[in-house]
C-alpha cells in the first residue's frame, strides 16, 4: 500500500437530486455515445482486507467501505454508526478484518478530511469512530492480543487497547509511517516503515529502534523463514535480521516509476507500482520468482484502462487488486478477471444520480432497476421488491435513503441491496407519473390520475392537495421554493408546502417539464408535442422556435436543460436535438435506432492530477435499445468548443456561496490562463488556474471551506486580457 500516492478524494457534492448543477458549455455536439453503458467500477480503491471466511473488505476514497462474500461478483456498501457518522462518500485509505472486527482507517483528501479510526465489532453492521478525527492513516493492524496499532501520516503510531487509544510512538525519528507489519502470533517482528526509514520494535526497551534500512519505506510483507520484504521508491530489500539488507534484482521497466505495494505467495513476490514520469508503456503489476531472480509482467487480463494500482492483497490461491478504477482478482500466476455485468439492451424508462451514494439508477419499463458507480462500467440489479412488470418513473434522493417511483407504486430503500417497502398509505391512486421533492421543508408530491398528493415525512403516509385532476409530470424549484406540475391543458403551481395548487400557464398540452433553475436565468422549460416553450417567473411564454425546423415532423417526447446555453430535445423519432441559445438555433446532435424516452444530465466530480473539474454526462434512456450516453467522463479541460470571440470572465455562481462556487471563462485564442483569489487586502489566497489553454469555454471550481465569511476577489490574466470580479463567502 503505498498512501502518499493515493489520489484525493472525489467529493460528491452533497446536494439533493432536484437540485441539478450542469456544466457551463456553449457546444451542441453531444460527442461519440457509448451504448450500452456497462460494467461496475468502484470510486478510488485504496486498500484491501480478506477476512478468515474470505469475506472481501475493500476502503474506497469517496464512497466509504464496500464488502464482499462471493469473491467480488457483488459488494455491498457499509453504513451505519453508533456514532452518527455514516461512512457513505468517506475516504478511507486503510482496513483490517479479522473475524467480526473491522478496523478502518480515514484517508485525509486536500482539505484535511478524514473520518478517523473506525471500529466495528459485527462484521460491518455498525462502526465506532474511536478517535484520530482529520488523520490520514496508513495501515491499520492488529496485534497478537487483539490490541490494534493504527500507523498515520503526521502523528506517528497509535494503540487501541480496552477502548482507549494511546501514542505508540516512543523513539520514532518521524511522524510520517507509510506501512506497517505485526507477526500476530506472538507480535515479534513488529516493523514499520516510515519518510526516515525502517523500524523495528523492541519489547524489552519498549521503544522503536531505527534499522540500518534508512531509506523512505512504500511497503512492507512477510515470506517464508521470517523473511521480511520492504519496498522503497523503486528498490526492493529483503532481511531476516534487520541488519543486513539484502537488495533484490532490478525491475528495469524502462521508465520511472514508483512502488506502490507489495505481497507475497512463495514463491512469489508481487509487486505493483506507478509511473512518476510522462512514460505509460510499462507494465505497473508485476512478480519477482524469488527463486531464480526473474521478473514478469503480471498484466494478463486486465484492461488497458485498469487504473493506477493501489494495493495487492494473497488471499488463499487467490490475488486481489484494487486501482484507482476498479477491483480486479485472478489465480496467482494466471490471468486477471473480474465481473462484467452488463446494462442489457431494453426499455428505459427513466434516469437517476444519487449524490449521496455517488450511484446512477436506471429504471426499466417492466420494474428493472440497476445501478452503477460508473456508467460505463458494470451495473447490477438493484430491484428487490419492485413491482415486476410496471415502469420506473423517477428517483427522489435523500440521506436516509432513496424512494422510487413506479406507475403503480411508491418503494422506499435505505442501502442499496436493501428490499424495497411501500410507501402509499393514503393514496387512492393506482396510477402515479411524477414525483418532486422540496429538500428545504422536507415534502414530497406526487401525481397521477387523481391528482396531486403530499407527503411531510418521506412517504409514510400521504394527503391530497386541492389539485384533484389528472396530472404528469411534477417539478420542483429550489431557487423558487415553488412546485410545477402538468395537466391536461395547463401547468399548476404551489409554494413550497405543496398543498394548494393554481394555475401558472394555460391553454397548453404539456408532455414534459424541464427547469433552469439560475438566478440569473429562471426559466420553465415545457415539451407540448410539437414546440418547445420558455416560461419565465410571470408566467409568460415564448416558443424558442422548434416548429420552424422544417417540417420534420418529430413528435417531441422529453427534455433537459443543459444550464444558460443548451436546451436538449429527444423525439419519438429517435432524434436529439440542441438549442443554443448564443446561435439562437436548433442542430440534430444525434440519431438512435430507437425512440427516445427520456433525458438526463448529472455532474460527477472528476479528479485529474491536482485539479477537479465537474463532468456532464447525459443519459438517454430509449425504448427496445437500453441507456445511452455521451462520450462519457471527458473533463472539462478537454472541451467542446463553440465560437468564442472574446475573452470572458463570468460571475460566480452561486454568490454568495458556502464553501462552494464555479467560476466560468472563455479564451478566444490559445495561450497562458492565470485565474488567482485575492482577500480584500490584495493577499493572494491561491491560484485557481495557471496553464496553457486551447481556444474554448471553462470552468474552475473554487472552496472557500478554509476562509472565514467575507469579501473576496478572483482575478483572470490570459494574454493581455484582464479581469477582476467580486465574490462574497458567507458562512
Amino acid at each position: 500500500m503505498n498512501p502518499s500516492l493515493k489520489q484525493g478524494v472525489k467529493m460528491i457534492k452533497r446536494v439533493l437530486i432536484s437540485v441539478i448543477t450542469i456544466v457551463f458549455i456553449h457546444a451542441t455536439n453531444l460527442g461519440e455515445l457509448v451504448n450500452p453503458v456497462k460494467k461496475l467500477t468502484s470510486a478510488d480503491i485504496t486498500d484491501i482486507s480478506v477476512s478468515e471466511a474470505g469475506t472481501i473488505f475493500i476502503a474506497t476514497q469517496g464512497a466509504g467501505i464496500v464488502k464482499s462474500t462471493d469473491g467480488g461478483i457483488t459488494f455491498q456498501r457499509l453504513d451505519g454508526s453508533t456514532n452518527n457518522l455514516t461512512l457513505f462518500n468517506k475516504n478511507f485509505s486503510s482496513i483490517y478484518a479479522r473475524s467480526n472486527n473491522i478496523f478502518a482507517g480515514g484517508g485525509a483528501n486536500q482539505f484535511g478530511l478524514s473520518p478517523g479510526l473506525m471500529v466495528s465489532t459485527d462484521g460491518g453492521n455498525s462502526f465506532d469512530q474511536v478517535g484520530l478525527d482529520g488523520e490520514y492513516i496508513s495501515e491499520v493492524l492488529r496485534g497478537p492480543q487483539g490490541e490494534l496499532y493504527a500507523s498515520t501520516k503526521g502523528s506517528g503510531i497509535h494503540l487501541y487497547e480496552n477502548n482507549s487509544l494511546t501514542s505508540f510512538s516512543n523513539g520514532l525519528s518521524t511522524e510520517n509511517i507509510s506501512s506497517m507489519y505485526i507477526d500476530e502470533t506472538d507480535g515479534d517482528p513488529f516493523v514499520a516503515g516510515g519518510d526516515s526509514g525502517l523500524f523495528k520494535y523492541d519489547y524489552s526497551n519498549l521503544e522503536w529502534i531505527q534499522t540500518a534500512l534508512n531509506l523512505p519505506i512504500i511497503a512492507i510483507t512477510t515470506g517464508d523463514n521470517d523473511t521480511i520484504y520492504i519496498a522503497t521508491k523503486n528498490q526492493i530489500y529483503e532481511t531476516t535480521d534487520y541488519i543486513n539488507f539484502n537488495v533484490l534484482p532490478d525491475l528495469n521497466l524502462g521508465g520511472n516509476f514508483t512502488f506502490t505495494s507489495i505481497a507475497y505467495s512463495s514463491p512469489n513476490l508481487y509487486v505493483t507500482c506507478s509511473p512518476t514520469g510522462s512514460e505509460n508503456g510499462f507494465p505497473l503489476v508485476n512478480r519477482l520468482n524469488i527463486n531464480s531472480g526473474t521478473w514478469e509482467d503480471d498484466t494478463d487480463g486486465l484492461p488497458a484502462n485498469f487504473g493506477y494500482p493501489q494495493d495487492i492483497v494473497i488471499s488463499e490461491n487467490s490475488k486481489l487488486l484494487a486501482t484507482t478504477a476498479n477491483f480486479y482478482s485472478g489465480s496467482l500466476t494466471g490471468e486477471w478477471s473480474y465481473p462484467v455485468t452488463e446494462l442489457d439492451a431494453g426499455q428505459y424508462t427513466s434516469s437517476s444520480y444519487n449524490p449521496f451514494n455517488g450511484y446512477f439508477y436506471a429504471g426499466g419499463a417492466q420494474g428493472e432497476l440497476k445501478v452503477s458507480n460508473n456508467i460505463n462500467e458494470t451495473w447490477f440489479k438493484n430491484d428487490d421488491n419492485l413491482k415486476v412488470g410496471v415502469s420506473i418513473k423517477g428517483f427522489i434522493h435523500g440521506s436516509n435513503g432513496t424512494i422510487v417511483l413506479q406507475s403503480g407504486a411508491i418503494n422506499f430503500q435505505q442501502n442499496i441491496g436493501d428490499a424495497f417497502e411501500r410507501r402509499q398509505n393514503g393514496l387512492s391512486d393506482v396510477f402515479f407519473s411524477g414525483l418532486a421533492y422540496n429538500p428545504f421543508s422536507d415534502i414530497l408530491v406526487v401525481s397521477g390520475s387523481s391528482g396531486l398528493s403530499y407527503s411531510n415525512d418521506w412517504g409514510l403516509q400521504w394527503q391530497p392537495t386541492n389539485y384533484s385532476y389528472y396530472t404528469d409530470e411534477i417539478i420542483y424549484s429550489n431557487l423558487r421554493n415553488e412546485f410545477y406540475a402538468a395537466s391536461l391543458d395547463k401547468i399548476v403551481r404551489s409554494d413550497g408546502n405543496g398543498q394548494n395548487f393554481d394555475t401558472f400557464v394555460d391553454n397548453v398540452s404539456p408532455t414534459s417539464l424541464a427547469i433552469k433553475d439560475v438566478l440569473s436565468d429562471w426559466k420553465l422549460g415545457l415539451v407540448d408535442y410539437n414546440d418547445f416553450f420558455e416560461i419565465d417567473s410571470a408566467g409568460n411564454k415564448k416558443s424558442l422556435g422548434y416548429d420552424g425546423l422544417g417540417g420534420f415532423g418529430q413528435y417531441l417526447e422529453t427534455a433537459e436543460w443543459s444550464i444558460a446555453f443548451n436546451t436538449w430535445i429527444g423525439t419519438r423519432e429517435n432524434k436529439i436535438f440542441s438549442y443554443n441559445s448564443l446561435g439562437l438555433s436548433w442542430d440534430q446532435v444525434a440519431e438512435l435506432d430507437e425512440y427516445v424516452f427520456t433525458l438526463k444530465t448529472y455532474t460527477v466530480e472528476f479528479k485529474k492530477g491536482a485539479s477537479t473539474n465537474d463532468i456532464e454526462t447525459l443519459l438517454i434512456g430509449t425504448y427496445g435499445g437500453g441507456m445511452y450516453s455521451n462520450a462519457a467522463f471527458t473533463s472539462v479541460d478537454n472541451n467542446l468548443k463553440s465560437n468564442v470571440n472574446n475573452y470572458h470572465l463570468d460571475q460566480n455562481y452561486p454568490n454568495p456561496f458556502n464553501p462552494l462556487t464555479t467560476i466560468n471563462y472563455s479564451i478566444p485564442e490559445a495561450g497562458l490562463v492565470t485565474i488567482k483569489v485575492y482577500d480584500i487586502l490584495g493577499k493572494e489566497i491561491t491560484t485557481l488556474v495557471n496553464e496553457e489553454k486551447s481556444v474554448g469555454n471553462y470552468r474552475v471550481e473554487f472552496n472557500g471551506g478554509d476562509l472565514s465569511s467575507g469579501v473576496y476577489f478572483y482575478r483572470m490574466y490570459a494574454g493581455s486580457f484582464t479581469e477582476t470580479m467580486k465574490f462574497v463567502l458567507m458562512k
